[in-house]
């Protein structure tokens, strides 16, 4: 972090009173003064005259406000600062990510009451101090912040301070404009942040899958043509049983068919397909200390397929509790191509909440555009079209 001197020295004071910019005055020669034709002034005069963009009285009871504060928030440390409605520097400081930097948090703040507070996230555990400390909050896009931070450093210039005094300044100014951020439904909270871990086990599961592929890949090539779909509990069982082309070949024709029998893979093409396959297993392989060794891993990675598998089916269970327990889980489930796994996390993401959104869809989409710029998953199971949903949300 730079010297907080040389930031501090880059802080300057905002005048006592802003100008009134965005009002429009009449023009000195008249209303109809324009460059343009006359067509294009015959259309402007049919205009209905819209409100002034800034409303004195909405602006001025927003500023009375005792402060306004903006929060850099970061996994190890958060940068405050809080400005007066003038936008003089009241409050500058750090705390730890600890108890006892939130508890110096709520003591710096108390004497300001429950001020406005913008932070570039609308989730996580700052935000859940920020409620705890009884401010209210309102959280910014990327795209927003990065905007006000250019207002205060047009050099792009990145420092946790400034970046905090950009924020509570421009709370002062635009946050009247702005919709707060309202404490969460927990069940929806649980339910949100499942569905996603569960997102994050199945990737996980999807890169063992790959792993295990590429080792079998090296010493035994007749298990990958004999099963095409590795996301399976019988292609990893099949491993288990029998590990190696040597093994798969000692065992006999017996063992395979009563394998394929207990695993209900026996078909009336693909079975006898499939122990031609196991017959031939050790006439294209790897070599003995190559089978030894990636054998060990293909082990290894089904011991580890068979656990994520067990907790993912816990995972499923406590999101279909949770779904089964909210008062919209009918709506969300009669939703067109919404299956068991998309509806709770069509609900996850988009909440009970009515007046969430305002009743404009466009709040909603960008919802999902705000969803859609998170690192891509895997795509293999996209939903139809008409419920097309952030790649996080996928299966």
């Amino acid at each position: 972090m730079r010297d907080p001197k040389r930031v501090s020295g880059r802080l300057p004071g905002e005048p006592e009173a802003l100008a009134e910019t965005s009002n429009r005055t009449t023009p000195q020669e008249g209303h109809n003064s324009s460059a343009m034709d006359g067509r294009a002034k015959g259309r402007q005069q049919q205009r209905p005259k819209s409100a002034p963009m800034n409303n004195s009285d909405q602006s001025s009871g927003w500023l009375e406000q005792r402060g306004f504060g903006g929060l850099d928030w970061a996994s190890q440390k958060h940068s405050v600062v809080v400005v007066d409605p003038q936008g003089k520097v009241i409050e500058d400081f750090e705390i730890e990510h600890s108890a006892l930097g939130w508890k110096k948090f709520r003591e710096r703040i108390k004497p300001y009451g429950s001020i406005p507070f913008a932070i570039e996230t609308s989730q996580g555990a700052a935000v859940e101090q920020l409620f705890e400390a009884g401010m209210q909050v309102y959280p910014l896009n990327p795209k927003s912040a990065q905007a006000y931070r250019e207002r205060k450093a047009p050099s792009g210039v990145k420092d946790d301070r400034l970046d905090a005094w950009s924020f509570a300044d421009a709370c002062r100014v635009d946050g009247q404009g702005w919709k707060p951020l309202r404490p969460e439904d927990p069940l929806v909270k649980e339910l949100r942040l499942l569905c996603r871990d569960e997102v994050g086990l199945i990737e996980q599961r999807t890169a063992f899958i790959n792993q295990l592929r590429h080792a079998l890949a090296e010493y035994y090539p007749t298990a990958l043509e004999a099963f095409e779909d590795w996301g399976s509990v019988s292609a990893w069982m099949f491993v288990q049983r029998f590990p190696t082309p040597q093994a798969l070949k000692e065992a006999g024709k017996r063992h395979w068919e009563k394998f394929l029998h207990s695993r209900h893979l026996w078909r009336t093409e693909s079975g006898p397909r499939r122990l031609e396959l196991f017959a031939h297993a050790t006439d294209f392989c790897g070599s003995a200390p190559t089978a030894n060794a990636k054998s060990q891993l293909a082990l290894s990675l089904v011991s580890i397929l068979f656990a994520v598998e067990k907790q993912l089916g816990l995972y499923r269970q406590r999101i279909e509790e949770l779904f089964g327990r909210h008062p919209d889980h009918d709506l969300f489930g009669s939703l067109p191509g919404a299956g068991p796994k998309l509806a709770p996390r069509l609900l996850s993401e988009i909440g009970g909440d009515r007046d969430r959104f305002g009743g404009e869809p466009q709040a909603l989409q960008c919802l999902a555009a705000n969803r859609a710029s998170d690192p891509p998953h895997r795509q293999s199971s996209d939903p139809p079209a008409a419920l097309a949903l952030p790649p996080t949300m996928g299966l």
